[in-house]
């Protein structure tokens, strides 16, 4: 079979590529060109989309990681950041980015990793979707058949939670399985604040709230103030 391509463009700013009729060889070798660093890459056993993701995408992805650092920073959780890794498996056919990751439960196991190879290492615990603009291909399928355990999904509008059943589907889910105390609402209630300070102060805000809610006995509301 030849490769075909689809170009689309999914305003604002972030055109993609499908590509069909591709083999894994191929995506592998694409996904490792240096030159390619900047996109991002879906695969699923032939199909291939290439996404140059917008600034808007970047900085709600950018934000997302940020909270999980703070809160970890200052509830002394251990994590790993892994940022955008690829995550792929040969023998399912699939692969994808991330747009954050991170290693939580299982952070210990791979804390002396400098290469982490999935076909023997587990899956992060938790990966953050940035998804403002529809993806031709499903990605869930994908995050799914690699069994990444948690998903937070942004739709440029409003972040969900999800969990891997063991149906192999994910379902919403009210509070994290790696941060039992978070919910949904509780971030947004932050990145709602996005255009109103400037990220500095947003992020010693979301610290002030994360320490006077969860390590003051004075503060039990729970409540972003």
């Amino acid at each position: 079979m030849n490769a075909t391509a689809t170009v689309l463009h999914a305003p604002p700013m972030e055109d993609r590529i499908l590509l069909h009729n591709i083999p894994w060889e191929v995506y592998e070798a694409l996904r490792g060109c240096p030159r390619n660093r900047s996109i991002r890459f879906t695969y699923d056993r032939g199909r291939l989309e290439l996404m140059s993701p917008s600034a808007r995408h970047e900085r709600l992805g950018s934000l997302a990681a940020r909270f999980v650092q703070t809160w970890t920073l200052e509830l002394n959780i251990p994590i790993l950041s892994c940022g955008s890794m690829t995550l792929k498996r040969a023998i399912l056919q699939r692969g994808l980015e991330s747009d954050k990751c991170f290693y939580i439960q299982n952070e210990a196991l791979v804390r002396e990793r400098e290469d982490i190879d999935l076909d023997v290492d587990p899956l992060p615990d938790l990966g953050i979707e940035i998804d403002i603009t529809a993806s031709s291909i499903e990605r869930f399928p994908i995050y799914a058949a690699l069994r990444v355990p948690e998903l937070w999904h942004h739709d440029g509008e409003t972040l969900r939670f999800y969990a891997l059943g063991d149906d192999g589907q994910y379902h919403e889910i009210a509070h994290s399985i790696a941060f039992p105390q978070l919910t949904p609402q509780m971030l947004m209630d932050f990145l709602d604040r996005q255009y109103e300070v400037d990220e500095t102060t947003l992020l010693r805000q979301f610290s002030q709230w994360v320490r006077e809610t969860f390590l003051s006995d004075a503060n039990s509301s729970g409540v972003p103030g």
